[in-house]
């Protein structure tokens, strides 16, 4: 198993590593990487910030689920960390961490909450695991939403809690490739076996958003599909406690 994460991580770090964005792509794609990559370095932000909020017909720009994928997993992640540069106290109030309308894309205000349940998963309510969606969503912030959800979007957004996944840069070109080693990655390191007593315990994820991942056969075929367990195997699911303990700047 540990010999299977450290390949995993080494493919990953060499797909995902971005010394900075420079291949061709849309303004906003390109935005989305030059914040992240600056929020990483430590450098300036203002000016990306502007760019971004001044974007005009997005919806038409990003117009597949792979522009929209990458483009909204890197704002989201960036956004996380420029809140917390700016006040990590506010972490301590994750309700309204999340809630707060504070990023402007396409003028249009955002909150946290906004980007992942409305857009990365179309429209689903954050309250009844998955299983319905929200209801009286404005129609602007509806044509920003993916066609198709991809329950692997949880595998690499992260909340700055330290059980979330790392600090990831996504493209268009890639997004495929990366979301499937981020979530080899993530579920080999969030996944407990107890060969013994036919038992795993993953991530809490998989409880919070039951209706994302789908019945325990489902979730046993997705482990299976990233070889975090045997393809015969059928244990008995368990879920890890959730450590919200704040880790800020968890880059990879």
């Amino acid at each position: 198993m540990k010999i299977r994460v450290q390949i995993a991580a080494i493919i990953g770090a060499v797909l995902f590593f971005v010394a900075s964005p420079t291949y061709a792509q849309s303004q906003a794609e390109s935005l989305s990487e030059q914040l992240l990559y600056a929020v990483k370095t430590e450098k300036p932000i203002d000016t990306i910030l502007l760019q971004l909020a001044a974007l005009n017909e997005l919806s038409a720009t990003l117009n597949t689920d792979a522009k929209r994928k990458s483009f909204w997993l890197n704002i989201y992640n960036a956004c996380i960390q420029i809140k917390l540069n700016k006040d990590k106290n506010a972490y301590r109030h994750r309700r309204l961490f999340f809630k707060r309308k504070d990023s402007i894309i396409a003028n249009i205000a955002l909150s946290l909450n906004e980007i992942e349940h409305v857009i990365l998963r179309k429209n689903k309510s954050m309250l009844t695991l998955g299983y319905f969606h929200k209801t009286f969503t404005k129609q602007a912030l509806r044509r920003l939403e993916v066609d198709t959800f991809d329950n692997r979007i949880h595998f690499a957004l992260n909340c700055g809690a330290t059980s979330c996944p790392p600090i990831r840069f996504y493209t268009s070109t890639e997004i495929e490739t990366q979301l499937d080693i981020a979530s080899q990655n993530y579920l080999m390191q969030q996944t407990v076996i107890d060969t013994a007593r036919n038992k795993i315990k993953i991530s809490k994820l998989f409880l919070w958003f039951k209706g994302d991942f789908g019945t325990k056969n489902e979730v046993l075929m997705l482990l299976k599909k990233y070889q975090i367990i045997a393809p015969t195997s059928a244990p008995k699911i368990q879920y890890l406690p959730y450590n919200w303990r704040l880790a800020m700047h968890n880059y990879e």
